[in-house]
């Protein structure tokens, strides 16, 4: 995270870098109101999260497939919705 604050330190303004789990909903609501309570509501959210992890059909056991669809699928879901009731 170090790297990428100091990326945002340069971009001057009110920037502020967020990390969380797309997969885990109480971070997301967490990043959302920290966001809400240093700037106000989100208007604009880039919802980028993804991983690319694959095998062939017969070696993908369940775990792999549902940490797939849990990134790709279920977190650009759950950053969609408003996490919280100031955002």
């Amino acid at each position: 995270m170090g790297k990428l604050e100091a990326a945002a330190g340069g971009w001057g303004g009110n920037t502020q870098c967020i990390a969380l789990d797309v997969t885990a909903p109480e971070t997301v609501a967490a990043a959302f109101a920290r966001a809400a309570d240093a700037f106000g509501p989100v208007e604009w959210l880039v919802n980028n999260a993804g991983q690319a992890a694959s095998a062939p059909f017969l070696r993908t056991d369940g775990a792999l497939l549902r940490r797939m669809l849990d990134v790709n699928l279920l977190g650009p879901f759950t950053a969609s919705r408003p996490p919280c009731p100031r955002c």
